[in-house]
């Protein structure tokens, strides 16, 4: 049940991705980019570092 509902919603979002323009790629494979730490973070946001 709850693996249909996975495949359903991941049709839906083809298919809104699809009608908005998006070019969808495979992301298999790939690494993530870097996460942020801490300290950019609170320097993004305009806070000091403690």
């Amino acid at each position: 049940m709850r693996i249909g509902r996975i495949a359903n919603w991941a049709g839906v979002s083809r298919l809104a991705a699809r009608s908005g323009g998006w070019v969808l790629e495979p992301v298999t494979g790939r690494n993530p980019p870097p996460s942020a730490d801490m300290a950019m973070t609170a320097s993004k946001a305009g806070a000091a570092p403690a």
